[in-house]
């Protein structure tokens, strides 16, 4: 399970279905996003072993992933009734899409790659019309965003002014080219004007948190909620949030016939501290 004080400090969490307990989710006050892959399979997930090989259109090397079909109708029900079930019935709020533009690896040809888009937004509007009560964001997808509009609720894109190179070992955080970010942040103003969230995650050296705090201003100086965090995300990012730590003095009375070991504290502490926020 990821920290507890991501549950508290932030608004809109996304976390692998696959990696938390009910548990967890059912003690959270952030909304909650469970992370879906549509365009690629990883070989690593639990239903791995169903998935059928007309499903995939080829490879993606640097992930060690399948890119998929999405145009294929069974490979759809699959993700609705096996990976989409799953999420929902675990509590989630919603649902991050992520590998929207995956198909570009493969596809070559416009008419081809204006089936799969097309498709896609079909997809997304027939999980709204199965599950109107769950949010959807979307990682990228740009060509497709003036389809996709009316069922999202919110826009999420990685790398506006720092992202990190995969193929790099050694280097692998780099600067955005200023034509591109000019490319990215003209498209991101056209989903700002429709009153849709646009969160972007910037990546950073984790010893380089000057340029993190400094990435967080410009971000947001442009409309856009900032994260920043590095390549595993295996941290609480930047975020106009900061988490402070706390402490909390517990006062008991000895005299009263408890155990006063910390369980038994926490125990009788625990409902005055989460009313007031604490936890």
């Amino acid at each position: 399970n990821p920290p507890d004080e991501i549950l508290y400090g932030f608004d809109w969490i996304v976390v692998d279905p696959d990696g938390v307990s009910t548990g967890f989710l059912n003690k959270r006050k952030a909304g909650t996003f469970g992370y879906v892959s549509i365009g690629e399979i990883d070989s690593f997930r639990e239903y791995f072993k169903d998935v059928k090989k007309e499903w995939i259109l080829g490879e993606n090397p640097h992930w060690n992933s399948f890119v998929a079909d999405i145009r294929n109708k069974e490979y759809q029900t699959f993700l609705i009734n096996r990976v989409i079930k799953t999420v929902v019935t675990k509590g989630f709020d919603g649902i991050l899409f992520d590998t929207i533009d995956s198909y570009q690896l493969v596809l070559k040809n416009e008419d081809d790659r204006k089936e799969y888009e097309k498709a896609e937004v079909e997809f997304i509007k027939q999980v709204k019309k199965d599950y109107p009560n769950i949010k959807i964001m979307l990682n990228r997808g740009f060509e497709i965003f003036d389809d996709a509009a009316p069922y999202i609720d919110g826009f999420l894109m990685e790398g506006l002014f720092q992202t990190f190179d995969i193929s790099n070992k050694e280097n692998s955080y780099i600067e955005v080219k200023e034509e591109e970010r000019k490319w990215l942040i003209e498209r991101l103003n056209k989903i700002k004007e429709r009153g849709i969230p646009i969160i972007v995650v910037d990546y950073v050296n984790p010893k380089e948190k000057k340029k993190a705090e400094y990435l967080v201003k410009e971000i947001s100086a442009l409309g856009f909620i900032p994260y920043i965090s590095v390549k595993e995300l295996n941290i609480i990012g930047y975020s106009p949030c900061k988490i402070l730590p706390r402490k909390v003095l517990l006062l008991y009375d000895s005299s009263i016939e408890v155990d006063p070991s910390v369980s038994t504290i926490h125990q009788l502490t625990a409902v005055p501290l989460e009313y007031l926020g604490f936890i």
